[in-house]
């Protein structure tokens, strides 16, 4: 043993399991718990979990492949292998934003660190055991689970989410490919719920639903119906993330794309894949992050293969394109939006799977609408947007109140300032209503355009009426 005057503290261990919220005891009893399931005992304590986090000992061979095992990470960046002290090594969180960085320990930035980390789950396929992979992804499910009904202001399953589905797991159940089909049916009506009933209240059963899924993961499945099953994972995973980024809590979300992204490997299907890191690009464009959120759609477009869906690859052209704009690159928007339309031509000709059948013309025209928009072009916003308004479906809520925040924005732009106002007013009644963050992060952005007129009677109502909604918005989710 070291001397207490030599020991260096493993800050990375740890880290791993303060941000549980475990004690010591409790990482003694899981590794436990897993040495038992291999068939052995071992007889761990707390004081020697304690020795390993202050320095004073190394975890013998076994107790380090565990501990690998029980934080879902390489021993490099838990500091147990030489050249990893604890304290000079890159701290994550669990959603994989950068906590601390000393200067001489990485080159990434904090966004390029999880960009890697999060894509690193599609390209390196083969290079985990098969058994690892499946134990792996089972802890994320549960994991994510965990720490999304723990972030304030949620609780929905109860005091002890991870203890509950900790128990569903060790329910082992089987499967068949009918009974897939259903899940995959209860999936697919709950995302086309999400466009007309709030966020927040749909987050419950899309946990539970999730819950199922995890359940019947654990069990002993035909290899075709694990594959279905995995498939089914990735996408309730994406929706649980969708309806999370929907009310501002991005920790969260980010979190269940995670959970979806692994999911999406396990399965071996790529372009769910890619649709995932496309939708992770929600979280930077929402924190006025363009050009990072643009590094994470160029990864799902390389990620996409030739034979992905057209809808897929449309869509991500389609978000290539905002985010061009937001950069005031009008020739790499306008390429973006070419191709968009070229792949929105052939999706007509193939069947579009459930995660993207919403995106079509219509949602098409809506980016053009924005493009111009962002690009100072107001006059040429308006065709796109009145397409996109008409060709959205009466259940198309949520978008519409986006719509109707752009096509204010570009009456405002052009001077018509009532009608500016009016429109932004029924979106910010819909906005309210939804309880949505984006729509109403959407508005805040549109009352900058009002500043020559903010004397003016139709200015001061407006603020008036968005303080109002932003009290209602504001408690569900994070900051707007």
């Amino acid at each position: 043993m070291e001397s207490a005057q030599r020991a260096k503290p493993n800050e990375l261990l740890r880290w791993q399991r303060q941000q549980r919220g475990w004690s010591l005891q409790r990482v003694a009893d899981e590794i436990r718990r897993l040495c038992e399931r291999d068939g052995r005992r071992v007889g761990i304590t707390a004081h020697m979990v304690g020795t390993w986090e202050r320095g004073n000992k190394k975890p013998s061979p076994l107790y380090r492949e565990k501990l690998c095992v029980l934080y879902d990470e390489n021993a490099e960046r838990l500091g147990l292998i030489e050249g990893t002290p604890g304290g000079e090594a890159v701290l994550l969180h669990t959603s994989g934003s950068l906590l601390e960085k000393p200067a001489a320990a990485v080159a990434t930035t904090p966004d390029d660190d999880l960009l890697i980390d999060v894509t690193e789950g599609i390209e390196g396929l083969e290079a985990q055991d098969s058994e690892m992979r499946r134990r792996t992804f089972l802890r994320r499910m549960a994991g994510a689970t965990g720490a999304a009904l723990f972030a304030p202001p949620l609780g929905l399953l109860g005091s002890e989410p991870w203890e509950r589905m900790a128990m569903a797991l060790n329910r082992p159940a089987t499967a068949d490919a009918a009974t897939v089909r259903d899940l995959e049916t209860i999936t697919s009506s709950y995302a086309r719920l999400t466009e007309c009933v709030t966020s927040g209240s749909l987050i419950g059963p899309v946990l539970e639903h999730m819950r199922t899924i995890t359940d019947l993961l654990r069990g002993p499945q035909p290899a075709t119906v694990r594959r279905e099953l995995c498939v089914a994972a990735a996408e309730v995973s994406q929706l649980a993330g969708r309806l999370l980024f929907g009310i501002g809590q991005y920790e969260a979300a980010q979190s269940y794309y995670r959970v979806s992204l692994q999911a999406s490997r396990e399965a071996g299907d790529r372009a769910l894949g890619a649709y995932v890191i496309g939708s992770m690009s929600f979280i930077p464009s929402a924190e006025a992050k363009p050009d990072k959120a643009l590094q994470f759609v160029k990864q799902a477009q390389r990620t996409a293969t030739d034979g992905s869906p057209a809808t897929l690859r449309a869509w991500l052209a389609a978000l290539e394109s905002e985010l061009q704009a937001s950069l005031g690159n009008a020739g790499a928007t306008r390429s973006a939006l070419d191709r968009a339309e070229r792949a929105t031509d052939l999706a007509e000709l193939e069947s579009k799977p459930a995660w993207i059948d919403y995106f079509d013309r219509g949602r098409l025209a809506g980016f053009a609408g924005v493009c111009h928009i962002r690009l100072d072009r107001p006059d040429d916003a308006i065709v796109p947007l009145n397409e996109a308004l008409v060709a959205l479906p009466e259940t198309g809520v949520k978008h519409r109140s986006v719509l109707l925040t752009d096509m204010a924005t570009a009456r405002v732009k052009q001077g018509e300032l009532d009608e500016g106002c009016r429109l932004a007013n029924e979106s910010l009644d819909i906005a309210t209503r939804m309880k949505g963050v984006s729509a109403m992060r959407r508005l805040r952005d549109f009352r900058a355009e009002l500043e020559p007129w903010r004397s003016t009677r139709q200015v001061r109502q407006f603020e008036e009426d968005f303080r109002a909604g932003l009290s209602v918005v504001q408690p569900v989710g994070a900051s707007v």
